[in-house]
């Protein structure tokens, strides 16, 4: 059994020299421990922190409209950065796993602050169901499977729905991208 475990290691090496996996935010070749993204690229993640504050502005998002305990996200989304490419393949591209592998990391950091500690549910934000066919999929769902597999916690996507199909925001500046979120969802 060892010789056929060293023998998938040899051979595992030596593909990786032909076509080697590359970090899908910086392209660099990933280290053998690393998945989908390179260490560098995680550690340089525009981080949020929004765990951290109280009334946040994810949760401002659904003051009224929705009776939520906490909400955050891991990132912030910054136009020409080298994490665009990675929510670009996220969003459009297929790479469904990326959300599912940054929902772990994420996942990760928030077990050592309890902050979802005394959360019963994740609930990813929902997409309109004429564009998740278009997507195949909701990227924020992979995202909390990913975070449902580190923190132990229950998805529920059967509890906040969006009311009305929104444009796309990619074009938008911050107030705009406000304004088109204001009155999406109700549970």
């Amino acid at each position: 059994m060892k010789l056929f475990s060293q023998f998938v290691d040899l051979s595992e090496d030596l593909l990786g020299l032909i076509y080697p996996k590359l970090c899908v935010s910086c392209e660099n070749v990933l280290m053998k421990q690393e998945h989908l993204i390179c260490s560098n690229c995680v550690i340089g993640l525009p981080r949020t922190h929004y765990h951290f504050v109280k009334d946040n502005p994810i949760e401002m998002i659904f003051w009224g409209r929705v009776k939520i305990e906490k909400a955050t996200s891991y990132f912030q989304f910054q136009k020409g950065s080298k994490y665009q490419k990675l929510m670009h393949e996220l969003k459009y591209k297929g790479m469904r796993e990326i959300g599912v592998e940054l929902g772990r990391k994420f996942g990760a950091e928030l077990m050592q602050t309890n902050y979802f500690g005394e959360v019963d549910y994740l609930i990813p934000v929902p997409l309109h169901p004429k564009k998740e066919r278009k997507r195949g999929y909701n990227q924020s769902l992979a995202i909390a499977e990913g975070m449902a597999q580190i923190l132990g916690k229950e998805i529920r996507n059967d509890i906040l729905f969006r009311q009305r199909y929104s444009e796309t925001q990619t074009r938008k500046g911050r107030f705009e991208r406000w304004q088109n979120v204001n009155e999406l969802f109700w549970s």
